[in-house]
């Protein structure tokens, strides 16, 4: 962020407790109703302000335009929403608030920490949050509250800093680039104080239920019933991006086989990644590896894990695409920025410090891609049987001008619904937009208020989960982690990690985890 090094000049009002600015943001500059020409008009709780002008550089200079909020009070409570109008297009508000009491600041999992420029300052919606709705804790008991109630998924930015005797929040929105336009109206904010956060997290609940559709884990139809029962996942790494083969299809049918001596097979699911040859690098052709057992050997691997009941699911990538086996007819499905720069993702992958951009990073939202992924899938089924699919990276979200990433998750996981049985979309995590997408992923749990996920979906262990002895993360390579057995009372379904010395070499963890699946299972209701 580029802080201002001079007074905007933005004028605050008073609502009870709190001190209200609002700004309007173009895709040239920023604005502010200027100060003079604020009209504030009462009626009854709610207060109306109007201006007929804006100002901006620090208030030297002003432009026409329209601006009007409309501020609701009610008790500990303030509702309001903007509309505006300039010469220019405009990509978003924001509504600056004062007269916050110091405290502890929301994390993305909603934990809390105390705030620290440059530390946990700024969560973004959907890319860090995964609702748009904010706490800052006073003590243990009292909380200040943000909520959108916006029932699109739409850019939110929720950042604090330190002010004169408190914390000063800025609640921005940003448009959906495909809407800009010189005339605008924001989404409604609520801000409030609350002792009992679940009550308004459940507000967002409601709006899932009512404007989309999604419905309780018990009740939704994307959810087959062996996928009710699981509660212990493998996660058989393949092979890592160099070429590293941690586990061939060989292995892999060995190590269902060694689970389902100690476990149910209808109880577990076998997650593939990296199954296709090198992790990544190799996306979207997914095709069998030569080297890991080519086609016939994953056709034994899956048909051997339905003989004793257990469930496989492949790893694809959701937007992920290697261009040298992408169809260059999809090469303009990239995802672009809101002022449609191409955006590449910097990884480095060979170890040689420098980032590998040899990929798309390609929208779902694309027509194209998304029915060039539609027809790997499908094929990927009728070849070998998959008992569902793997989107990795599908938490990713720009706002891209020229279609939403979020529609083309909504749509290909309905046309998935619709044309298999009893067929999982497995996910790497979410947000609530996708949620209806998403009935299983593998992080994402909240450390407060699980509640607003687990009533809908179920999560397990990501696929960076150590493996057991050095703590290998396997083909997701992120080093080496500490290993640890999975807590049976937490809301995440056991997972075990296999690398190449998994099987050999800890059969003790394995049986431990197994035995904590058991315990898991028995509290869920499954076993």
């Amino acid at each position: 962020m580029q802080p201002f090094c001079f007074d905007f000049g933005d004028r605050y009002l008073d609502f009870g407790q709190w001190r209200l600015a609002f700004r309007v943001y173009t895709e040239l500059n920023a604005y502010t109703p200027a100060p003079d020409a604020i009209r504030v008009a009462q009626e009854g709780a709610r207060t109306v302000v109007t201006a007929d002008s804006f100002a901006w550089a620090g208030l030297q200079k002003r432009t026409r335009g329209a601006f009007r909020a409309e501020v609701l009070r009610q008790g500990d409570e303030l509702t309001w929403s903007i509309r505006a109008s300039l010469p220019e297009r405009i990509k978003g508000t924001t509504t600056y608030v004062r007269g916050i009491l110091n405290g502890d600041v929301a994390l993305r999992d909603f934990s809390f920490a105390p705030l620290a420029n440059g530390r946990h300052d700024l969560l973004q919606y959907p890319t860090r949050l995964r609702v748009p709705v904010y706490f800052i804790r006073h003590g243990q008991d009292g909380y200040t509250f943000a909520l959108s109630e916006d029932n699109e998924v739409r850019g939110k930015s929720f950042a604090v800093q330190e002010d004169t005797g408190g914390i000063l929040l800025e609640l921005h929105h940003h448009e959906d680039a495909r809407k800009w336009s010189i005339e605008h109206e924001s989404p409604r904010w609520q801000l409030g104080k609350t002792s009992d956060p679940p009550a308004i997290l459940s507000r967002r609940m409601r709006m899932m239920e009512s404007e989309w559709g999604l419905k309780p884990w018990e009740e939704r139809p994307d959810v087959p019933e062996w996928a009710r029962r699981i509660c212990l996942v493998l996660n058989l790494h393949g092979t890592h991006w160099t070429g590293f083969i941690f586990n061939h299809y060989a292995r892999q049918l060995n190590i269902i086989r060694h689970v389902c001596e100690r476990i149910d097979g209808r109880h577990v699911l076998a997650f593939l990644p990296a199954w296709d040859g090198r992790y990544n690098y190799n996306w979207p052709r997914y095709e069998p590896d030569p080297d890991m057992g080519g086609e016939d050997g994953l056709k034994r691997l899956v048909a051997g894990a339905h003989e004793l009941g257990v469930h496989v699911i492949p790893m694809i990538g959701a937007q992920s695409a290697n261009r040298a086996f992408l169809p260059p007819a999809l090469h303009d499905a990239a995802f672009q920025d809101a002022y449609g720069n191409t955006y590449v993702k910097p990884v480095e992958w060979d170890k040689d410090r420098m980032p590998d951009t040899y990929r798309v990073n390609a929208s779902l939202g694309h027509p194209g891609f998304r029915s060039f992924l539609f027809g790997k899938i499908r094929g990927l089924k009728q070849r070998f049987d998959f008992d569902g699919i793997f989107l990795d990276i599908n938490q990713a979200f720009h706002n891209d001008p020229r279609f939403h990433i979020t529609e083309g998750h909504l749509d290909l996981a309905r046309r998935l619904y619709e044309r298999f049985e009893d067929f999982l979309v497995f996910g790497e995590t979410w947000y609530d937009g996708i949620m209806p997408a998403y009935p299983l992923v593998h992080i994402g749990a909240l450390e407060r208020w699980n509640n607003i996920f687990e009533k809908y979906c179920r999560v397990t262990y990501h696929l960076n989960h150590p493996a057991p002895g050095r703590g290998s993360t396997g083909v997701y390579e992120s080093g080496f982690g500490v290993p640890f057995v999975p807590d049976p009372q937490h809301d995440i379904i056991p997972a075990i990690a296999f690398v190449e010395d998994t099987l050999d070499d800890h059969k003790d963890y394995i049986d431990e985890v197994i035995e904590v699946a058991r315990q898991y299972g028995r509290r869920k209701g499954i076993l």
